[in-house]
């Protein structure tokens, strides 16, 4: 009998529903997105509220409902992808807790995952990092030129 702890279930279940359901398919970056910022917003606006936001775009983007359906498997909402949105509406304060803290360490693998495997190699440098390199010329030419 082998144990796992919660991470390394949470690791090997997001890795599947990621290298399986989501590679490859046109509305991979838009789920790479959303795993990137909705940690963000669970922190600024709430679990709910986070939830909430997605659910209103699912009818019009794919990756919404595809991750609302996979962040509920892993947190082990019964319900399915409305499950988790209902259900963290619903809960007393000590499940609202619980699911918040499991959604957001769901959402860290989920990040780390939407990184390595949905690589998307045909989109250009996002202004910041070309800014950073900007940056970073900029300051070895200082460096670099003797005064």
């Amino acid at each position: 009998m082998s144990l796992s702890t919660r991470s390394q279930k949470f690791a090997k279940e997001i890795h599947r529903q990621i290298s399986d359901d989501v590679k490859g398919k046109p509305h991979r970056s838009l789920y790479r997105s959303l795993a990137q910022e909705l940690p963000i917003l669970i922190h600024t606006a709430g679990l709910a509220q986070a939830l909430a936001f997605v659910e209103s775009r699912r009818e019009k983007e794919v990756a919404c409902a595809e991750l609302l359906r996979h962040l509920g498997e892993v947190v082990l909402v019964p319900q399915g992808e409305d499950g988790l949105c209902s259900y963290s509406r619903s809960a007393k304060l000590p499940e609202y807790m619980r699911l918040t803290r499991d959604a957001l360490d769901a959402l860290l693998w989920y990040k780390r995952f939407s990184q390595s495997i949905l690589k998307d190699t045909q989109t250009p440098p996002t202004a910041s990092a070309t800014q950073d390199v900007r940056i970073t010329e900029d300051a070895l030419k200082t460096v670099e030129e003797p005064k």
